[in-house]
């Protein structure tokens, strides 16, 4: 959903995206912010392409969640209060290979989940 249609402000959107480049960006092997949010926006591209597909045909959030798993998509959660769903860049339903992330600790990690 795009933020006008949340009725969200610009100093929204930059807390938005000031959260995701200090919660996940830094420690994310990337260059800069720009750098990461490309990424971020480039692996995002076929699963949006998935739901909106399924939201063109009338789907909801959950319809959304079960084309993106039938896709091949992990879908690890649903966020009905805020009708988002997330998925991991590096895991699929069957395995979690050469994965990198931010430890829940906040921390940065290395080690494969």
């Amino acid at each position: 959903m795009r933020s006008s249609q949340r009725n969200e402000t610009t100093a929204d959107c930059l807390s938005f995206e000031q959260h995701e480049w200090t919660s996940h960006g830094i420690c994310a092997g990337v260059t800069d912010a720009a750098d990461f949010f490309t990424q971020v926006c480039d692996l995002a591209t076929a699963p949006l392409a998935v739901m909106q597909a399924s939201r063109d045909a009338g789907g909801d959030l959950s319809a959304m969640s079960t084309a993106l798993t039938a896709a091949g998509y992990e879908v690890f959660s649903t966020d009905t209060y805020n009708s988002q769903l997330e998925l991991s860049a590096c895991a699929t339903s069957t395995s979690v290979t050469d994965c990198v992330r931010c430890a829940g600790s906040g921390y940065c990690t290395d080690v494969p989940l």
